[in-house]
């Protein structure tokens, strides 16, 4: 079995962790905007109304609702 491959010089181990980080950086990056972008949606099958969390709703169909609930 022959040990993985390792950086022989200092600026060699400097740029593979750079070029780690870079990596971490923009996967990060992606699972952040992919979070921010999945929560302008709603993925509850029931209705607005019938949601649980009506009340902690910012979408603006949630929005609705709440002021025609207030309105009855």
């Amino acid at each position: 079995m022959t040990p993985p491959d390792k950086p022989e010089t200092r600026r060699e181990f400097i740029r593979a962790l750079g070029r780690t980080a870079a990596l971490g950086a923009v996967v990060g990056g992606g699972i952040v905007l992919a979070g921010k972008s999945a929560s302008n949606r709603c993925h509850k099958p029931t209705g607005c109304r019938a949601c649980s969390l009506l009340g902690r709703c910012d979408l603006p169909e949630a929005r609705q609702a709440m002021k025609r609930k207030d309105n009855e």
